[in-house]
């Protein structure tokens, strides 16, 4: 993307921001514009199945590898945008500012936290917002270092995003920010659950949340004799696979609905359109299944007693 319009986006400017406007003379720009129109198809698809929009121009680019060795590239400021292609006299696709106003990329720094052991405040992410409105490398870098983030820079201009293969990917050991520019979808939980998770977390810390800690610390889950009416639970299942589905499976989500049956607690996690609304409601329809077993089981038990008892007097 070229600078100018990147710096009508990070002045919010409220007028269109004209991308592309694409010639049939013009091979490459039919080429762009095909590209732009599977974006939206997909951005709409992911809007309409999680209700969020996460599209973005993320901008500048961190690169460098966790502590587990994981590699990774992500942007450090999020700027809400929207894309659009319209018919005025000539066919063009134009990015509008979306409402919101940019971000730090709290996904990234989620796993900072997670992955790197660093602490990250509510006042960390306002403090990057302001920042993230101006086009101050240095200014951003000295912030970010005094939370123990070095990262190095050389200035290069706005390039092109270097992508990797697996065996490609480069074993290095610093952070480097890097003067890409990105459209697209960056999940950010609707911000809203990044943020639920991170009280989570503290609130784990402070006190026993039990499931929620388990699920949110895995190591510190503690077995007890508990744990014998749980595998006997999953020796009755094993014997009884037979699940009540009300809408129709693969052999993952099988599996899913059978772990459930036993596990304390389960996460299940997944791109949009891969079923994990129709894993939610089968589920249910299965707690639900043995739930009436369960009463119908003590039902039989209490007519059996009151029998019993009729005939002992």
């Amino acid at each position: 993307m070229p600078r100018p319009l990147f710096e009508k986006i990070l002045k919010q400017t409220k007028s269109d921001i004209t991308l592309l406007k694409p010639s049939i003379d013009h091979d490459d720009s039919m080429v762009i514009s095909k590209k732009l129109t599977d974006l939206v198809r997909n951005i709409k698809g992911i809007e309409e199945e999680s209700g969020v929009h996460d599209f973005y121009l993320g901008f500048p680019f961190i690169s460098g590898t966790f502590i587990d060795g994981t590699f990774f590239q992500a942007p450090l400021f999020l700027y809400p945008a929207r894309l659009e292609k319209i018919n005025v006299n000539a066919q063009k696709w134009v990015l509008k500012v979306d409402e919101g106003g940019p971000q730090i990329n709290r996904t990234l720094f989620l796993a900072f936290k997670k992955l790197n052991n660093l602490s990250f405040t509510e006042d960390f992410y306002e403090q990057a917002a302001e920042i993230a409105k101006t086009l101050d490398y240095k200014q951003w870098l000295e912030f970010l270092k005094q939370f123990d983030l070095k990262i190095s820079f050389t200035p290069t201009g706005i390039t092109k995003l270097k992508e990797y293969k697996k065996e490609d990917i480069p074993e290095v050991a610093n952070f480097t920010l890097l003067e890409n520019a990105i459209i697209g979808n960056f999940p950010q939980g609707g911000s809203s659950l990044v943020k639920d998770y991170d009280l989570l977390i503290e609130l784990s810390e402070e006190s026993d949340l039990s499931l929620v800690g388990e699920l949110i610390d895995p190591k510190d889950t503690h077995f007890d004799d508990n744990d014998d009416i749980e595998n006997l639970e999953r020796d009755t299942d094993d014997q009884n696979p037979e699940i009540l589905n009300l809408l129709q499976t693969d052999g993952s989500q099988e599996e899913i609905l059978k772990e459930a049956r036993y596990r304390k607690g389960l996460v299940v996690h997944g791109p949009p359109g891969t079923g994990k609304s129709q894993v939610i409601v089968n589920l249910i329809t299965d707690a639900i299944i043995k739930i009436r077993k369960c009463w119908l089981s003590a039902k039989r038990e209490l007519l059996w007693m009151l029998y019993f008892k009729d005939l002992m007097v």
